[in-house]
């Protein structure tokens, strides 16, 4: 069920929520699983990263999501149709509507815990910003946890002030984090300076670049920046609020290929619980470099990318665009040449057929080569500042809401013969005669990236992004989850979701504390 929860029509959706009971009765009905020990309320849950996993785990349900994205939410709602659904920032939705749920839950099936997981907008508090304004409201959400909004209040601190909010209201035995890595380093922000020339001084001074701010009929600094002497402040008060409301917390920073997904992507996650709750972790299954031959460790080796690539699909040549590859995804590629193709590198050559991937190691034989073989080095070039490409042996990095990782195909020979005739190679295998020529016009990455496949037997390089099924799978995503919207969309909630894997195995590292205890109360 879709519901819209703002303040102004709160009655109106409270009404609908109560007056469907077939709904609410499957809602309730789930919890008569003995297995079922959870039940969560997923904020900002977007397409449903959070939920996936919590429902994959067998142990929760989630009863209630919330997310302002209509079409986010609609993909929530087709794959998981038994919970309400908020389309709705979480600051404003009228939180009795779930109370009304929860004391149901609670009355009904006493043995389940109510959780709350909340993974707050991270754009803001992630070095990833760079020296972009960041948004005070918008690094402030987490406090929609124990706060009211209310940005007209004169008193309000970054729009909020004190009431009952989530946790008073839901009084839930645990609430689950996540979030970037700095979001420890909440804290105040200040005005960037900078050094701009000053006529008839020889030192430059220092400036605070303005901006008419239309909303606040105001002039204020166009770039606002983390005040550094000031990390964390921010982090602790919220966290102390909490905590003062009955709550332990504990954090660690998770890999997700450490639990056997096929990204590294790495994560803050926190837990407030209860006096009725201990607290417990996930134990890590996967490991990039596992110890052999260890007693008390037994980790398998991190999962590689290319379990979850379409290899059928080689995108196309890099030459001939009508639209160039600009300079510095091309010295990206370069470096991805010589990292990975050439004889002695520990990279991964891809022998495949129409049907799939097969892999052999570049320092072992290959194998013999049909007509019908295409042989590939293969390679994701990651399109992040300063990044490097990587092999598809291992996990591939964080998805993005603007993915930038690409495949590359790069197409050899074999046999090779390859003769040059000033800047005309020509590249003989048994596939043919294929030409590489080096023009006038070709800038001076091209020039070295052609003689480079002329070197080394290269017949072609090929370059595509990844698809959405290849983005699914490295994220966990079943193949068979559904996403609306356009292809852009879908990318951008599959970058923001959050890995399945983690809330599968943490909330099944806390059902072990209450494994029986259903028979018990039974």
């Amino acid at each position: 069920m879709i519901v819209s929860t703002h303040v102004k029509n709160w009655q109106h959706s409270f009404y609908h929520a109560r007056i469907n009971k077939n709904f609410y009765g499957q809602i309730l009905r789930q919890f008569e699983n003995p297995n079922i020990l959870f039940a969560v309320v997923d904020l900002f849950a977007g397409a449903g990263g959070t939920s996936q996993g919590l429902v994959e785990s067998g142990k929760a349900v989630v009863i209630a999501c919330a997310n302002h994205d209509l079409t986010a939410m609609e993909s929530h709602a087709i794959n998981h149709p038994l919970a309400i659904h908020f389309v709705e920032d979480i600051r404003l939705i009228n939180i009795w509507v779930i109370q009304e749920l929860v004391t149901d839950i609670r009355k009904l099936y006493p043995h389940v815990k109510i959780g709350v997981w909340m993974s707050p907008d991270c754009t803001h508090h992630s070095y990833a910003a760079g020296g972009r304004s960041r948004n005070a409201d918008s690094r402030a959400l987490a406090k929609s946890l124990h706060m009211v909004y209310d940005p007209e209040n004169p008193n309000s601190e970054e729009g909020f002030v004190a009431g009952d909010s989530y946790v008073q209201i839901l009084k839930p035995d645990f609430v689950q984090i996540e979030n970037v890595i700095e979001f420890k380093s909440w804290g105040p922000l200040t005005a960037k300076t900078e050094k701009v020339k000053n006529e008839g001084l020889k030192e430059k001074a220092i400036a605070c670049p303005i901006i008419w701010e239309k909303k606040l009929k105001r002039f204020q600094p166009k770039v606002w920046v983390p005040e550094e002497k000031s990390k964390g402040k921010y982090f602790l008060q919220w966290q102390n609020a909490i905590n003062q409301l009955g709550y332990n917390d504990d954090w660690r920073e998770l890999n997700a290929a450490d639990f056997g997904a096929h990204t590294s992507r790495k994560r803050l996650f926190g837990i407030f619980v209860n006096e009725s709750m201990p607290i417990r972790w996930p134990e890590a299954t996967h490991a990039q470099k596992p110890k052999q031959n260890t007693l008390f460790e037994s980790y398998i080796k991190w999962r590689p990318v290319s379990e979850c690539i379409n290899f059928e699909n080689e995108g196309n040549s890099i030459f001939g665009r009508k639209k160039d590859y600009c300079e510095k995804t091309l010295i990206r590629l370069y470096t991805g040449l010589n990292r990975y193709v050439p004889k002695g590198n520990d990279s991964f050559i891809c022998k495949y057929y129409g049907n799939g991937g097969q892999w052999s190691d570049i320092n072992s034989p290959s194998g013999t080569l049909t007509t019908k073989d295409r042989m590939a080095v293969v390679f994701i070039d990651q399109q992040y500042g300063n990044s490097k490409p990587v092999r598809i042996n291992q996990p591939a990095s964080t998805l993005t809401t603007n993915p930038k990782l690409n495949v590359v195909f790069v197409l050899k020979s074999a046999p090779i013969k390859t003769t040059k005739q000033n800047a005309h190679f020509r590249v003989s295998s048994e596939t043919g005669l294929s030409e590489i020529i080096i023009y006038e016009s070709d800038s001076e990455i091209i020039r070295k990236i052609k003689v480079f496949m002329a070197e080394n037997g290269i017949v072609d390089i090929r370059m595509r992004g990844l698809e959405i099924m290849e983005m699914l799978l490295i994220q966990g995503f079943p193949a068979n989850y559904i996403l609306r919207g356009s292809e852009t969309l879908k990318k951008k909630f599959i970058g923001n979701s959050v890995a399945p894997i983690i809330p599968k195995v943490w909330i099944e590292a806390m059902a072990t504390t209450f494994n029986g205890v259903y028979a018990a109360v039974a």
